[in-house]
């Protein structure tokens, strides 16, 4: 592990600031709230920024493996967190 980027990860991570807060900016409904679409897109382009900078990413719920470990690692199991 590197405390120094790349210079293609610096350029990811431009790319990938420039189209977060372009999704972020979207507001076709006129309500203030970015799309549905656009705001997904942008939170699956800052879980790759974090990544680029060594952050493990995981969403509990949204995939069955994570579900089965915060089950195993919850407060009941004497062997968990």
């Amino acid at each position: 592990m590197s405390d120094t980027l790349t210079n293609k990860e610096i350029d990811e991570l431009v790319k990938l600031g420039k189209d977060i807060q372009a999704g972020l900016s979207c507001d076709a409904n006129g309500t203030g709230e970015p799309c549905r679409t656009d705001r997904l897109d942008a939170v699956s382009n800052m879980k790759r920024y974090l990544e680029i900078h060594d952050y493990d990413v995981i969403a509990p719920g949204k995939y069955e493996e994570d579900e089965q470990k915060v089950r195993t690692l919850g407060p009941n199991n004497p062997e968990g967190a």
